[in-house]
């Protein structure tokens, strides 16, 4: 390695390169919502729209469209703060994430958008409207119809997700987590009865990410038992320096910028 090309790793290595926000996000709902009570999205779409003030605090404010207007208040009483920004890059950004449901359709090939589900359950989560309540499953149902929340990313930002809040209806669940380049299979996770408490399972190590445009799903495993509600989501923000951007151009032999991250 040159010694310009030390430089400039160490100038990366110093922490320039990117712009970090931690965030948060709690799909409370009622505990009268369970069961045949549970709410239904009929417009198939949650929307997270955030936006980062001058001073870095992060605002969310969320949306759905519904014939039950239970289902309305609950999604917007999730609007407020969740987390902050430590850069001024960040500060006065705006992004947004849209949920939407998927079934498999009978062909086994494709899938069709399907609505939302949101079950008062172990506090609170978000499913699919289907055969099995407000979960995300269909292997082991009559009709094996696989289900899928997918979260699509709008905004000059990539998300790196950290873990997942879950909570099930019993048995260990099941879930397959990917974010278009990178899979895993999470199987027989802890399960949340007797305790009707939401766990957090870790999946830093995997490094899921998405940038604009990009999609993460949560999706049943073909060979899955349980299934999950999705109880909450903790993820980074980042965006790329301007400087960094300049030191890649100026250095750019033998450095690779993907994904919004330097690998050297």
């Amino acid at each position: 390695m040159n010694g310009s090309m030390k430089w400039m790793v160490a100038i990366l290595a110093s922490g320039a390169s990117v712009a970090m926000a931690s965030i948060s996000l709690d799909f409370n709902v009622a505990s009268t919502y369970t069961g045949a009570s549970r709410l239904r999205v009929s417009s198939d779409v949650i929307t997270y729209n955030f936006s980062v003030d001058g001073t870095g605090n992060v605002t969310l404010d969320a949306s759905a469209t519904s014939t039950d207007g239970n289902a309305v208040t609950t999604v917007d009483s999730w609007d407020g703060a969740v987390g902050t920004v430590s850069d001024a890059a960040l500060y006065g950004t705006s992004f947004t994430l849209s949920a939407q449901g998927y079934r498999r359709i009978n062909d086994g090939s494709s899938y069709a958008s399907t609505d939302l589900s949101m079950d008062g359950e172990d506090g609170g989560g978000i499913g699919v409207f289907g055969q099995n309540g407000s979960l995300i499953d269909g292997s082991t149902l009559a009709t094996t119809n696989l289900e899928q929340i997918v979260w699509t990313l709008s905004g000059n930002v990539v998300l790196d997700f950290d873990s997942f809040d879950y909570s099930d209806w019993g048995g260990s669940p099941d879930i397959e987590l990917s974010d278009g380049t990178t899979s895993e299979i999470y199987l027989n996770m802890t399960t949340t009865e007797p305790t009707d408490v939401a766990l957090t399972k870790d999946i830093s190590s995997a490094g899921f990410s998405i940038g604009n445009g990009e999609s993460f799903t949560f999706a049943a495993p073909v060979d899955g038992s349980n299934g999950i509600a999705i109880a909450g989501l903790n993820f980074t923000a980042s965006i790329p320096e301007p400087a960094t951007l300049g030191l890649v151009t100026a250095f750019g032999a033998g450095v690779l910028f993907v994904r919004r991250r330097f690998m050297l």
